[in-house]
């Protein structure tokens, strides 16, 4: 049943998008990417929000708010920054110029890995607790 959970958690609600002054962190599933906003060349908005790095390759951020659709913050009333399209150009907008980071990292979501291998563990000592 745990692992039912976490499967609908990584679906449903790990996705998601947070912007700074330096640049815009993007989770889709268990993968971080982190862009600096000198490394974005484009944001576009489709069914889902689109950043193009310098290099040429396209992100499609998941998490993000979509055309059409009101975010879940602004459903629920909440004014955060991250809640809008709008926000994240705005963001873009204000963080790029001389001096922005151009850096580029990857990685895994490491705590939801960590649980993944915990409750395929728990399952497989439950298993054999209850066959032997």
């Amino acid at each position: 049943m745990l692992l039912v959970l976490w499967a609908i958690y990584l679906g449903l609600y790990a996705s998601h998008i947070v912007t700074d002054a330096d640049g815009i962190t993007v989770q889709n599933s268990l993968r971080r990417t982190r862009i600096g906003w000198g490394a974005v060349a484009d944001i576009e908005m489709g069914y889902q929000l689109v950043v193009t790095t310098a290099d040429g390759r396209r992100l499609t951020c998941y998490g993000g708010p979509a055309t059409g659709r009101p975010s879940r913050d602004a459903r629920s009333g909440d004014d955060r920054a991250s809640a809008s399209s709008g926000h994240v150009v705005d963001a873009w907008e204000a963080g790029r110029g001389p001096g922005a980071s151009t850096a580029v990292t990857r990685g895994w979501d490491v705590p939801a890995l960590v649980a993944l291998v915990a409750l395929v563990v728990w399952a497989g000592v439950a298993i054999l607790i209850a066959y032997a």
